[in-house]
Formats: structure tokens, C-alpha cells, sequence
């Protein structure tokens, strides 16, 4: 049997986290997104050449509007791995990025896997948060990836999770060993709850 990790997408609301979910889970882009309520998942099998194995990621998107932030950390539970999703266009959600990194590190496991996506890479022109400043950001802070994005071109999407289930890979015993529900959280895609017109 394939092991399921769980993966949760945070971070504040318009940078791209349901975009980018649906670029990686479906291989679509939509130019209007609407924003999430809550939460819901898709699952997306990985295959790691260099291990001869292959994982399947459960990928959470949940609600970056501040009304949802008090029920967000429930999502973190058990969770293998979370990207903290920034828009580079907009500084202020990478100056938001440490608090949804705090709560993370104050709900989830101890041994979970935190990347930063720099998304809206395609928008360069308006940038406003340069690669080195997102690397110094994640050194700053402790993740152990940084990857710049974009769901609209689909640039740095796969690599992003192939890290991620790389990682998780090479760790999947201490994390097994340490989720209560060995990450095995039902199966196909959940429910889209959704408002609000959205990037």
C-alpha cells in the first residue's frame, strides 16, 4: 500500500494557493479564482526515481482570510509538510508569511517539512519581493525550501512538490512512526467551499 502524507498550502488570501493546488493536483489555471472558505484537498500521486518509490500527497488548501485564521491550525495536525505561500508582487504578504510560519510551528508535528513558494513569478515586472530576499526570508526562518512560482505558467510548480515529497521521503519513518492517524486522512479530493472573487 502507497503511503499518504499530508501537505498543507497556507498563507494570506489572493497570493495563489488554490491556483497553485490546481495546477499541480489537475494541470488547469484559472484567472479568477474564488477565495476558499475553510478547506479542501486533492491528492496527487509522486514518483521519486532516485528511491525507486512512490508516495501520494495529500494537499490541503485552506482559507487566508483572517476571519478563518482562529480554525486554520486544525489543518496543520499530522500534517507531513506545509508551503507558506507568498504573492512576490505584494511585500506585505511576505512580511504575513512569519506569523502563518509561527502558527504552524506552534500547531503541527516538530518534524514538519516547511517550504515558502514565491508565487506570481510571471509578474516580474511588478515585483516587489526579490529571490534573494525570499531566500533570506526562509534562511531567516528556518524552512528548509525556497521556490519562486508561478501557477499561471506553471513555472516551479513540480519542482516544488518534488522536493517536498523528496523530503518527506527520507523522513517518512519518524514521521509515520509519530502521526496518531499515520497520515492516512480518507481519500480523494475534498469538498470545495468557496467565495469571493480571488487571484
Amino acid at each position: 500500500m502507497t503511503a499518504m502524507f499530508k501537505v498543507v498550502l497556507l498563507g494570506d488570501t489572493s497570493v495563489g494557493k488554490t491556483s497553485i493546488l490546481q495546477r499541480y493536483a489537475k494541470g488547469n489555471f484559472k484567472k479568477e479564482q474564488d477565495a476558499t472558505i475553510g478547506a479542501h484537498f486533492m491528492s496527487k500521486m509522486v514518483d521519486l526515481p532516485q528511491s525507486n518509490t512512490q508516495i501520494k500527497l495529500q494537499i490541503w488548501d485552506t482559507a487566508g482570510q483572517e476571519k478563518y485564521r482562529s480554525v486554520t491550525p486544525i489543518y496543520f495536525r499530522d500534517a507531513a509538510a506545509a508551503i507558506c505561500v507568498f504573492d512576490i508582487t505584494n511585500k506585505q504578504s511576505l512580511d504575513n508569511a512569519e506569523r502563518w510560519i509561527d502558527d504552524l510551528r506552534n500547531s503541527a508535528p516538530s518534524h514538519i517539512i516547511v517550504a515558502l513558494a514565491g508565487n506570481k513569478c510571471d509578474l516580474f515586472s511588478n515585483e516587489e519581493v526579490s529571490i534573494q530576499q525570499g531566500k533570506e526570508f526562509a534562511l531567516k526562518h528556518q524552512v528548509e525550501i525556497f521556490q519562486q512560482t508561478s501557477a499561471k505558467e506553471d513555472t516551479g510548480i513540480n519542482e516544488l512538490f518534488l522536493k517536498i515529497a523528496s523530503k518527506i521521503d527520507k523522513n517518512k519513518d519518524v514521521i509515520l512512526a509519530n502521526s496518531k492517524q499515520n497520515m492516512n486522512i480518507g481519500g480523494g479530493d475534498g469538498p470545495e467551499k468557496k467565495k469571493k472573487k480571488c487571484c
